[in-house]
This record gives structure tokens, sequence and C-alpha cells, in this order.
């Protein structure tokens, strides 16, 4: 086992809203423990006003942060600039980590970057995204394109010298995830039968308003993609993560073939137009910046706010499993303001997690995996509408196995991870979990095999969501033909 007596030191690379809720609280307490020696912060000068007055709110835990000019996603390399100011700090802050939290259309250069220098990288998710992806399919397949180049670059420099690269990718660090990946695999053991089928949905109920389609940049659709690409990939790596749990010899999943109906900004504005904000907020529709007739034609090209996703997985050409992926931006919310609240886009406005899983093993098994929230503070932690709701419920055929409960429910208290301290089963303990063994990485005190969400693991997930923006191109431009890509763990190929 390594030591903790040297710290690490670690330079985080993008200090957005999410990095500022969610990495940068973990990052500093491990920095009070000793285990983060220097903990150094790189962002865009665009963006210095709001993330000074962010540090300068951390009192004697704000750390050292240098400002770069904002990197265009059309870049295909760092700019010289940017490269020598990072390369200064990494030597300066003998840098042994880099957690890259920037804008994902510019996650491949800067992962590359650090991979070139012998840096351990933490990405977050999605692992890329290219503008107008899903309304030009060279741009749509472009996503995994970016895979495979960073996997040629990560995967021989990742082996000869010990280097990680991991993907923020916390579901995979969830209890609850774990478990159902643990009961698919129990029954498949038994039975050999599969993932039969399987139906993910996630509602963030990120409510906007006529203008915010157009002038809100945060989870914005005006570069040609939104919820598919903002938080769909979280489901488009668990659904292959745990379909993996139920493959068998002769089973193994090797293509996908993939068709997407969406929404987008103007069918939004079909369903409520500005006429009907004007009922449910009288005298909204004066306040409005642009004309009806405006919105629509600066939103021709957005990208998509709702999306469903259907898939079937292949196994030597016979469908294993059916898919569907249903990811919503308009569900329920909690919003009731005209106005936006500008200080928390992350969380604030109302949003809402409404997310479910149902996953089928033949005649075997069935769960039902539900998160609801309502986030009006009227319920116990852990319950139903409460900000940590979870619960599962397993079904299984006990009369063909008697040996087998008929029924299981895991509730928030079952779920909870037993250890040296007891660790609740939410979103946030997974996200620390993600962070914490990455640093256990950095300290020598975990083996790059045993990674819970190496780089090279996410090939599967990338390849699904450069299909499921194939799909969305193809039909932009009418082809409405499924797209088929290869699923196999080791696959070369292209979408």
């Amino acid at each position: 086992m390594g030591s903790i007596a040297a710290p690490k030191n670690v330079l985080i690379i993008g200090i957005g809203p999410h990095a500022r809720k969610n990495h940068l609280p973990v990052l500093l307490e491990e920095q009070a423990t000793g285990r983060i020696g220097s903990l150094v912060g790189v962002d865009t000068t665009q963006s210095s006003s709001e993330v000074d007055a962010f540090n300068a709110g951390l009192g004697e835990k704000a750390l050292p942060i240098f400002f770069v000019p904002p990197v265009e996603d059309t870049e295909t390399s760092l700019p010289t600039t940017t490269c020598d100011t990072l390369d200064s700090l990494a030597h300066r802050y003998k840098v042994n980590g880099v957690l890259v939290s920037t804008h994902p259309s510019v996650h491949r250069i800067f992962s590359e970057w650090a991979i070139t220098r012998g840096l351990n990288v933490l990405l977050d998710k999605p692992l890329t995204v290219h503008r107008n992806c899903s309304t030009d399919t060279t741009e749509a397949a472009r996503i995994h394109e970016d895979f495979l180049k960073i996997a040629r670059l990560y995967d021989p420099k990742g082996r000869s010298e010990n280097l990680l690269l991991s993907v923020h990718c916390q579901r995979r660090y969830h209890p609850a995830f774990l478990k159902m990946r643990d009961l698919i695999a129990e029954v498949t053991a038994k039975t050999n039968c599969p993932v039969t089928n399987i139906q993910s949905f996630h509602s963030d109920g990120q409510w906007r308003m006529p203008d915010e389609l157009v002038d809100l940049s945060y989870h914005s659709y005006d570069c040609g993609y939104g919820k598919a690409a903002h938080s769909g990939y979280h489901f488009f790596d668990c659904v292959p993560w745990l379909l993996e749990a139920g493959e068998s010899k002769g089973k193994e999943i090797d293509s996908a073939t993939v068709h997407v109906h969406a929404t987008r900004p103007n069918d939004f504005l079909g369903q409520l137009t500005p006429s009907d904000y004007d009922q449910i907020y009288p005298g909204s529709r004066a306040s409005c910046v642009y004309e009806e007739s405006e919105l629509k034609s600066r939103m021709e090209n957005f990208g998509e706010v709702d999306a469903t996703v259907s898939v079937a997985f292949k196994s030597a050409g016979r469908t294993i499993t059916l898919g569907n992926i249903t990811l919503l931006h308009n569900g329920f919310s909690q919003r009731g303001s005209f106005k936006p609240h500008q200080t928390d886009l992350y969380k604030g406005n109302g949003r809402v997690r409404h997310e479910t899983h149902i996953i089928h093993q033949g005649p075997f098994q069935a769960i039902y995996f539900s998160s609801l929230q309502t986030n009006d503070g009227s319920s116990t932690s852990g319950s139903m509408g409460s900000r940590d709701h979870i619960e599962i419920n397993v079904f299984r055929n006990n009369v063909c196995y008697p040996i087998w409960e008929a029924h299981q429910h895991y509730d928030f208290s079952s779920l909870c991870l037993d250890g040296v301290k007891r660790e609740s089963p939410t979103q946030a303990v997974a996200r620390r979990r993600s962070i914490k063994e990455f640093i256990d990485f950095l300290h020598g005190d975990l083996d790059r095999t045993k990674a819970a969400s190496d780089f090279m693991s996410h090939r599967r997930s990338s390849a699904l969501m450069s299909a499921v923006y194939m799909s969305l191109a193809q039909q932009w431009n009418e082809d409405t033909s499924s797209v088929t890509v290869g699923f196999r763990r080791d696959e070369e190929g292209k979408p």
C-alpha cells in the first residue's frame, strides 16, 4: 500500500458550476487531510470575475487560479500559449493528477495534453461532443472518433507508464447500481439468461422560458446538441454497463441498432406557446425580447430538448436485449418564477430529478429502480419525494427456483454502504467515491486494473452516444433509417 505521507498535487482545469458544487468540496477536504498538497485551478479569462468571486468566498481555502484565453471548439489541439501555461503550472506545482472539467467540446484536447505529459486524469462526462452533431452526420461520427483517438494514445501509455484516465460517471460507484449489477450477474450465473429488456428514464425538470431558449448559455441548445449531451451520457454509460453483467459466452453483445425521436426548441415552443406563458405569467409576453417568429428562426438548428432512444442490442445477428432510454429536460419541475435564478443555473430554477430503470431477465427476474424527488422540503430523507429518495424492488421466479424470494425491497437504509464510515446511497456520495478512487490511485493505493471507470471501459458508451446523434442528424436530413454500430468491448469500428 502507498503512503499518504507525501501529498499529491492536483490541477483542476475548468471551475464552472459543476466543479464548484461537486469536485472542489471533496478536493478541499482531501487537502485538509493531507492527501492533496497543492490544488491549482485554471479557467478562461471570460469567466475570471465569476471564478474570482467564488474563490474569494473560500477564504483561507482559496486556491491559486490562473486564466487562459477560451479554447474554441473548432481547435484540434491546444493553442501554444495555453499549452505553455499548463506546462509551466504542471512543473511549478509538481502536478500528479489533472481533473478536466471544461466544456466537453474541448475534453479531448485537454486530456491529450495531460496524457502526453505523463499525468493521470479524471475526466468529466461526456467524453466529448461536437457542434451541430444533431444535424450533421459527420459531426456525430466525430464523437466516437474522438474516443478512438484518445484510446490509441492512452491505452499503450497507460499500460507502460501505469497512468490512469478515469471518467467521472458516478453511477458506477453508486451502491444501488452496484446492487443491480450484482442481481443481474447472480441470475445469469444461475440461468444463463441475459438482460432481455431495459428501460431507463431521466428527467431533470429544466424548464426554460421562451427567451431563455436562446439567451441562457448553461445547458443550452444553440450549439446543435442538448439533453443527450448534457446528462444523457450517464445513461449511455450505465445501460451497457448493466447489460455487461448479464453477458455470457455466446451471448456477448457485438452490435447495437439505434433509432431516436426527439423534440427540439421549436417543438417545445409548440407545446407551450408565448400566449400560454402569458396566461401562466400575466404580462410575460410583453417582457419577452424576441417575437415568436424570431424565436422560431433563431432556434431552427438548435439541439434536442427531449429524446427517446430505442436500441436493439444484438449478438451474432440475433437481438438479445431491447432497450429504451428516455431523456427529458421538459419534465416535472418546481420552477415558479418567469425570471431565472442566475446565481445557480446548475441546480437552481426548480430542477427536479426523476430517474427510473426497469430491467427484465426473461422469465426469471424483474428489477424496478426509482429515485423520485419533489424538492419541496416536506419529505423525510430517503423517502418518496425527498432529495435522496431511492428504492429498488426485485421480483424473481421462485416457482422455478424456490431458493429465491419472490419479492425483495431495498430502501435508502438497506442500500447504505458499511465500512470505516457508513455511506449513504446518494449521487453526492457516489461522486465523492469516484474522486477519492482517483486520489487513491495517485497514492498507489489502487491497482489501475481495479479502477471502476477506466476510459477504455467506455468504448460502448461512446459508440452509443455517437449513434444517438447520428440518428438525430440523419432524420434532420430526411433519412429515417436506423443506425447500427459495433458494440464489442474491444470494437475499433466507427458508428
